[in-house]
């Protein structure tokens, strides 16, 4: 049962250390994924005179999750029903947005946004940037990070620009540099198989 155990505590520790409790959810997906519903379940039926350890850091996984989903459906209570949102839905989700922007009469600030947006040139690693930010940005307006221990305050209205700035570059060097190195490969490598042609053309040119 140690090995159980480390490993529960391991993925209480994994889920629950980013601050941002869709994070958490997301987490939780993923090891759904890998089938850990399946071992959890199988991990509640030991006897709590088994493991009183184990049984501890299972109540503990359970009691967070409870929270966070209770947490996520305050966030969306305003759209409806969480489980019929469709989160990874494009179409679905700018459907939505666009039927309550235009329902709050907020087309004008809809249209700056989107604007917005579609100046950055998401073809150069700045706009991939720049759009990290973006994100990063409206996700802490929209969760209430960036208001101050007082948000019934009107002046108390302040961005934590550290956490975003480490949040992009976190983004960076988790995404873009990857890319960009695969990016430098590829031009090494494209480069060097011209250089090739060109001398191959070069000597069938001597030979003819």
């Amino acid at each position: 049962r140690k090995f159980e155990v480390a490993y529960m505590k391991l993925i209480n520790a994994l889920v629950s250390t980013p601050p941002d409790i869709h994070k958490h959810i997301q987490l939780r997906l993923e090891f759904n994924k890998l089938g850990f519903k399946q071992v959890l379940q199988k991990l509640r039926g030991v006897a709590i005179e088994d493991c009183e350890e184990l049984d501890q850091e299972v109540e503990t996984y359970d009691e967070e999750d409870g929270h966070d989903e209770e947490a996520n459906k305050n966030t969306f209570a305003h759209v409806g029903d969480i489980g019929l949102i469709e989160f990874n839905n494009i179409d679905w989700l700018w459907g939505r947005l666009r039927q309550i922007t235009g329902e709050a009469n907020l087309d004008t600030y809809w249209r700056t946004f989107l604007g917005a947006l579609l100046a950055i040139d998401t073809e150069t690693e700045v706009g991939a940037i720049q759009f990290a930010i973006a994100a990063r940005f409206v996700h802490q307006i929209a969760t209430g990070e960036w208001l101050g221990d007082e948000a019934s305050k009107k002046d108390d209205y302040k961005l934590e620009i550290l956490p975003l700035l480490k949040a992009v570059k976190e983004t960076e060097t988790n995404l873009l540099l990857p890319l960009r190195n695969q990016i430098t490969k590829f031009k090494k490598k494209k480069k060097k198989k011209k250089k090739k042609k060109t001398k191959e053309n070069h000597i069938i040119k001597k030979i003819t």
